[in-house]
């Protein structure tokens, strides 16, 4: 049934039956007043009007609920406002994020319900880290708040970042629904405290041992094998039964993006965050470097970092390079062709093949940093090579370094 005009009445409410698309009726009586009926057999009552010169739409509510009469008594209210300049949508999200928890509660619920996989783990860890803000409009949340709470927030800095990022996005969400005007919290960064500093020093660095690292690199290789085998065979029966063949894989090239990942990060410590959004525009294969912004210190050191790389990486990058269009991301999700979010499925999977126990894909920057240590190259190398913004964060792979276990012997020996 298309677009029509008739007095809406609750006879015609009740008679108006579901098509295959939504379609609307426009009430003669109250102009503005549409009854719409979707393709499930749902039916709202909702008012148009302008505000400012633009059109707007308010949903009064389902016609199985509302009585009509009270529709166009919600109507007439919302024209009234509109006529004093007042939107009653913008006046209502107002006031559902007049406080923080409020807004978490409807907006934020309602917005990351849908897009984070993780929802309901982030709103858990904004209560127990915020709840006490809650009650506080969004506007009037603090530095001086925030400090006060990283003051008594006990665990590792990463955590502390992590739990302020969270907040951070629910504030951005707020400015982008144009609920606040400015983000009171743009401002917020935190140092490493010594305490920080010194419980990462004593953190047992997991790094692998040249024997785990024959057994990743022959698992990656394993896999990728696998894969082509797996294609083949999948090609043949396609074949056998009249259906169009994949793509099969040449031997030159890698069968997915998970090998040159994981090998990449090993051969150059990258954080997973950089190797995701690492663009081909950022190497230079001539000079073999990568130049690039670090995504962890982007916002208080901005400018762009160059690192060498072995020419272990430059083959890995070539390689890579025979299966991409050679623009754009490195890595781009097949799925989306965006970043990717992790490969932690397919990574641990490799390390299971390979039996390698507790081990995480940031270990491979762990690993490159001890490698270095331990063949003897100076922490000021390194410190430029991790992109570390401290030298304190370089000196937990001191003890790993030759010189350093021979001073330490010369100091009791003689």
């Amino acid at each position: 049934m298309p677009n029509s005009v008739a007095t809406i009445t609750a006879g015609l409410i009740s008679s108006s039956k579901p098509e295959e698309w939504a379609y609307e009726i426009r009430d003669t009586k109250i102009k503005g007043l549409v009854l719409r009926v979707q393709p499930s057999g749902h039916k709202s009552l909702n008012y148009e009007y302008r505000i400012h010169g633009r059109k707007k739409r308010k949903s009064l509510g389902s016609a199985a609920i509302i009585t009509l009469s009270q529709a166009r008594a919600k109507a007439i209210q919302i024209q009234h406002f509109a006529n004093d300049g007042i939107d009653v949508n913008h006046r209502a999200r107002i006031e559902r994020a007049s406080t923080l928890g409020a807004f978490i509660e409807n907006d934020y619920t309602d917005y990351a319900k849908g897009t984070i996989l993780s929802f309901e783990n982030i709103r858990n860890r904004l209560c127990q880290n915020f709840g006490h803000l809650y009650d506080r409009p969004m506007a009037e949340i603090s530095v001086a708040d925030i400090k006060k709470w990283r003051a008594g927030k006990k665990g590792k800095f990463q955590t502390v970042i992590k739990e302020l990022a969270y907040l951070k996005s629910v504030i951005n969400l707020a400015i982008k629904l144009d609920l606040i005007e400015s983000h009171p919290l743009g401002r917020v960064q935190f140092e490493r405290t010594e305490k920080d500093i010194a419980d990462l020093s004593e953190e047992k660095l997991r790094y692998l041992s040249r024997d785990e690292e024959a057994r990743l690199r022959a698992a990656l290789m394993t896999r990728e094998e696998r894969i082509r085998v797996e294609r083949q065979s999948g090609n043949r029966w396609r074949s056998d039964r009249g259906h169009p063949e994949m793509p099969t894989f040449p031997e030159e090239q890698y069968v997915d993006a998970i090998q040159p990942i994981v090998m990449l990060a090993l051969l150059t410590g990258l954080r997973q965050g950089d190797i995701f959004t690492l663009e081909w525009k950022d190497i230079d294969e001539n000079q073999q470097t990568i130049t690039k912004q670090i995504n962890k210190t982007r916002r208080h050191k901005p400018r762009k970092t160059t690192l060498q790389i072995s020419d272990g990486a430059a083959r890995i990058l070539a390689k890579w390079k025979k299966s991409s269009s050679g623009n754009g991301l490195v890595f781009p999700s097949p799925i989306t062709g965006k970043c990717y979010n992790n490969i932690y499925k397919a990574f641990n999977t490799v390390l299971k093949e390979a039996e390698i126990d507790d081990f995480r894909f940031h270990d491979l920057r762990h690993t490159f940093a001890s490698w270095l240590a331990i063949g003897g190259v100076d922490l000021y190398t390194i410190q430029r090579l991790m992109t570390h913004s401290d030298l304190k964060m370089t000196q937990r792979y001191a003890h790993l370094s030759p010189d350093h276990m021979r001073d330490a012997l010369d100091k009791v020996f003689g």
